[in-house]
């Protein structure tokens, strides 16, 4: 009986070593944030929407909800800007041209008018979706990138997660 524990010890001891190969190898990387265009094209007319998701509440944007008919703009000093997302992150300004979500004025009838003079801030919406910034209920609490197979889960303040395929229709613009 004194064998058969000095056995049982001995294999526990000696089977404990480290593993240089593990079988689990996670592909996913933590990102503060990202920003992905949904490409759509209905009928011949633009629809295209960007959706950009971030954690670190540190991060700052010009985008402004709700300043022009409960539609989002973008606030830029200049006309060379009025397109520009500009997004501040870690003491560095990032600049994406968004001007193919920009929906122009509505007209008479209620459609939005691409064409002609009107200029952000003064008119128009934007087609951007922002996550963890108006609602603070909604705001975003973690995002993974997985490399491999090309999706972002994206983590709330309650542990649940909403995977976001970015193949398809769905294009990476950039993430950090």
């Amino acid at each position: 009986m004194k064998n058969f524990i000095l056995l049982f010890i001995s294999l526990f001891i000696f089977s404990c070593d480290s593993d240089d190969n593990p079988v689990y190898i996670s592909n996913e990387i933590d990102v503060d944030w990202v920003l992905v265009k949904l490409n759509s094209n209905v009928n011949g007319y633009n629809n295209n929407s960007y959706h950009f998701y971030f954690s670190d509440p540190s991060l700052t944007h010009n985008v402004i909800p709700g300043y022009n008919d409960n539609g989002v703009t973008l606030l830029n000093q200049n006309e060379e800007e009025f397109h520009f997302l500009k997004i501040n992150f870690q003491q560095e300004i990032f600049n994406y041209n968004l001007e193919d979500s920009f929906l122009g004025s509505v007209d008479d009838y209620g459609f939005y008018n691409e064409l002609g003079t009107c200029l952000p801030p003064n008119c128009g919406n934007y087609r951007i979706f922002v996550f963890n910034d108006y609602n603070p209920n909604e705001s975003v609490s973690r995002i993974l990138y997985n490399e491999e197979d090309n999706y972002f889960t994206i983590f709330d303040n309650y542990g649940f997660g909403t995977l976001l395929n970015v193949t398809g229709q769905l294009e990476i613009i950039d993430y950090k």
